[in-house]
């Protein structure tokens, strides 16, 4: 189990990091593609489809900036792993996290 230190370095792992903003800029790419469909893990709504379009294609460039902000609550979703197991995770693993995170603060909040 991650303590709250060990998360904190996390979010300063420049491989972290970077898997953070490769999988915000596959989940921006997907959404901007029309790709954010039940089948890749979004729901079908198409009112929160638009939101989703409407948050990527305002957050494009921002990829970094974007990753940063839902790198914490996914660190903070995992304090349950080793840092080891954090640290070895797939950018995949990144996508589904910040996924969830997206479709509930577009849903919810809008763009």
């Amino acid at each position: 189990m991650a303590t709250y230190t060990e998360l904190f370095n996390l979010n300063k792992d420049t491989d972290i990091q970077n898997k953070a903003e490769m999988a915000m800029a596959s989940i921006m790419t997907e959404v901007l593609n029309n790709q954010d469909t039940a089948a890749n893990g979004f729901d079908d709504v198409a009112a929160n489809h638009d939101k989703r379009v409407k948050w990527a294609s305002e957050s494009l460039s921002r990829v970094r900036a974007e990753s940063e902000k839902l790198l914490w609550p996914v660190l903070v979703a995992n304090e349950g792993e080793s840092v080891a197991t954090i640290k070895a995770a797939p950018v995949s693993a990144f996508i589904t996290n910040m996924k969830a995170l997206i479709i509930n603060y577009t849903n919810t909040m809008g763009a």
